[in-house]
């Protein structure tokens, strides 16, 4: 079930890599598992018409497929969130006084399928923490953290790299806690001497209101460009990334109809739709 959601006119918002979210499909979950046969059934761009089975799970409501029937196909794109998007709040504040205003944040429905990108990788818990301030990256200075659970993940435990940002395609799940929030880290990560690396700021404890299961986080390939090279030329096109109606990404057009994202210098992105007949 889809519910295009917006922001009030009145809302500040926090651009996730240069893209606004001002506008996001805000969605209504239910996880279901098919057996492979109906898996044989069903592909990405797959509407439902109707699901039959049984009520596994209450709390993250999840089912288990006796029979679906599939409608007509349907493009779909997941939702872009980061470390912020998990701490559970709908209105956070950073920490520069130059934006002093309050910030609206999309949270994630229960058993959401998305895309995590700004993912700093922390050795010591295991957990991704949001890069630091660098340039009109995080300009407006939040902290935030999460952690991961990689039991959905094709690779049962990826070799990541302390101090890498990474992107990664996750099944966010909602957590029934009562417990308080525990206590910051007393030390502070700083990773500025590796010109390689995302210097975060580990002070922030991961929220304990989400889980993250990421999907295809493998290591090195899930890598995205440091910050720390970013200068202040919006201008100057630094990648250039295709992506096809599967969600599929290559640094080369695929036949047909084509998103092109291009990551600028400063960071920021732009994407047009383009069709390429080659």
């Amino acid at each position: 079930m889809r519910n295009l959601s917006s922001p009030a006119a009145d809302d500040r918002h926090f651009a996730i890599n240069g893209n606004k979210q001002e506008e996001y499909a805000q969605n209504n979950w239910m996880l279901v598992s098919l057996p492979v046969e109906l898996y044989n059934q069903v592909n990405e761009k797959s509407t439902v018409a109707s699901i039959t089975g049984t009520l596994d799970e209450k709390l993250n409501v999840a089912m288990t497929a006796t029979n679906v029937v599939v409608g007509e196909a349907a493009d779909f794109a997941p939702n872009t969130y980061c470390a912020i998007n998990f701490m559970g709040e709908s209105s956070v504040k950073g920490t520069n006084p130059e934006y002093a205003s309050s910030y609206y944040f999309a949270t994630p429905k229960t058993n959401e399928f998305a895309n995590v990108v700004w993912a700093v990788y922390n050795a010591t818990d295991g957990a991704f923490y949001l890069p630091v301030r660098q340039g009109s990256a995080n300009a407006q200075e939040f902290k935030a953290a999460f952690k991961v659970d990689y039991s959905l993940n094709s690779t049962p435990a990826p070799e990541l790299i302390d101090g890498d940002m990474y992107t990664f395609e996750a099944l966010i799940k909602e957590v029934a806690t009562t417990e308080a929030k525990p206590a910051p880290r007393k030390t502070a990560y700083d990773s500025t001497t590796a010109p390689s690396k995302v210097a975060y700021d580990s002070t922030t404890a991961p929220n304990a209101r989400f889980v993250v299961f990421p999907l295809n986080l493998n290591g090195s390939s899930n890598i995205t460009t440091s910050i720390s090279e970013v200068n202040s030329s919006a201008q100057k096109a630094k990648t250039i990334r295709y992506f096809n109606t599967l969600g599929s990404k290559s640094s080369h057009p695929f036949k047909g109809f084509n998103i092109m994202m291009t990551t600028h210098t400063d960071g920021t992105t732009t994407a047009v739709k383009v069709l390429h007949h080659h």
